[in-house]
Order: structure tokens, then C-alpha cells, then sequence
């Protein structure tokens, strides 16, 4: 708005200058083309900054690249954002603003000078305090001309979801049994894996996982029956 409000006071100036200039055409006669030349100048200053406002966003290539699309909470989501200027025109300033869901997460620049054939990088760090699927973007680009009478936005579609999942921790006391192979050994705890190398089978005894009962032996013995591997 105080881009648009600047725009139209240029205008109000110029159309002012012209109105004059029409009014008094003697002292344009005379030698005093005052309002004339600010007429010219206030109409050359809005058109040279109106195009520079259009030109200051073409040309430009925006990428962001997070590390990795999973987080977890207490640890960072790190993500590079980088601006190409592959025009040869530079640009005098640009400003990129972030769009995220991702709490305190904030990947926007103001870049001073971009030149030509050009690209700027930067890496963000953020720290994750709240576990969910956040939307990473989109980017708003904004650029004008040097005298600030025209801002211009450009949205960059550039969206990606990082998952952060719950806070973890470890236990150093906790180590899952690993199974056995031997097929005499009774078990005192429940196994994780099984094998497919079947030996015999036994009666079972107080310990043995009961993926390992051998069901139609049981329903004919009468009996629990377990499957011995080698």
C-alpha cells in the first residue's frame, strides 16, 4: 500500500506538471519551460522505475533442499535455500520471505546485490520442539526499483513435508535375546526369530516361544508338542 500511495503521488506530480504546462503555454514561448522538463522528468522517473520494478523479478531461480525429510523432536531440521540470477541483468536488492508450517523455522533473506550470472546460498537450522507433518514453503520473492516507488511479489511454489516424530529415548540395560539354533537347549525366554531347519519335536517345556508348538502333533498327542531345529 505505501508502495502504491508513493506510485501515485508520482502521478499526481506529473499530471500537476502537464496541467500547468497546458495552462501557461506563454511562458513555455518565453523560454521558461519549467513545468515542461518536470513534466518530462516525473514521466521518465515512473516509467524507468516501473519497468526496473518489472525486470527486478525475472530471471531468478529459487531451490530449497532440506537434508532430510524426517526429524525427530530435540534434534534440527536443516534446509538450504539458493537464489540464481542466471539474467545478466543484476538485481539491486531482493528480499525472500518463508511461508512454513514448521515452528521457528524462518529460511527468508534480504540480499543487498545479486549480479549477474550469479547465485546466493544459505543453510538454516532449526530446532524441533513439536512433533508432526509441517508444509516447508512456499517463497514470497520481493523486489522494486531503487527509488522505492514500486514493490513487486513473486511466490515461488516450492513446498516440501518434514515429518518430526516423537522424542526417543535410549536404554542402555534393554538388549532383546537373539534366538537359538541348538535343538536340545530348552528355552527360559520368549525367542524373536525362528528358523525353518526343523530337527524334531519334544514336549514343551516352561520358556519355549509358542510360535513354535507344533499344533497338529498337540491336538493328537493330547499334549503341547514344540518343534526342535537344528
Amino acid at each position: 500500500m505505501a508502495a502504491l500511495r508513493r506510485s501515485w503521488i508520482v502521478i499526481g506530480l506529473w499530471l500537476t506538471s502537464s496541467l500547468l504546462a497546458i495552462l501557461f503555454p506563454t511562458e513555455i514561448g518565453n523560454g521558461h519551460d519549467l513545468f515542461l522538463n518536470l513534466s518530462y522528468f516525473f514521466a521518465s522517473l515512473w516509467i524507468i522505475s516501473c519497468l526496473w520494478a518489472r525486470f527486478s523479478l525475472l530471471g531468478l531461480r529459487v531451490t530449497r533442499r532440506m537434508r532430510s525429510p524426517r526429524t525427530q523432536v530435540g534434534h534440527y531440521a536443516e534446509e538450504t535455500v539458493t537464489v540464481e540470477n542466471y539474467s545478466i541483468l543484476p538485481k539491486l536488492y531482493l528480499e525472500v520471505r518463508d511461508y512454513s508450517e514448521l515452528p521457528f523455522h524462518h529460511a527468508g533473506r534480504v540480499l543487498g546485490w545479486l549480479s549477474g550470472r550469479s547465485q546466493r546460498s544459505w543453510t538454516v537450522r532449526t530446532p524441533c520442539y513439536r512433533r508432526g507433518r509441517f508444509h516447508v514453503g512456499p517463497l514470497i520473492l520481493c523486489s522494486g526499483d531503487p527509488f522505492g516507488l514500486f514493490i513487486l511479489r513473486r511466490e515461488i511454489r516450492l513446498t516440501s513435508v518434514l515429518t518430526v516424530y516423537p522424542f526417543t529415548a535410549e536404554l542402555p540395560a534393554f538388549s532383546p535375546p537373539a534366538a537359538e539354533r541348538e535343538g536340545n537347549t530348552q528355552h527360559r525366554w520368549h525367542t524373536h526369530e525362528t528358523t525353518t531347519d526343523v530337527a524334531g519335536v519334544r514336549e514343551y517345556a516352561p520358556g519355549d516361544s509358542f510360535n513354535r508348538i507344533h499344533w497338529p502333533l498337540t491336538a493328537r498327542a493330547g499334549q503341547l508338542i514344540v518343534k526342535e531345529f537344528e
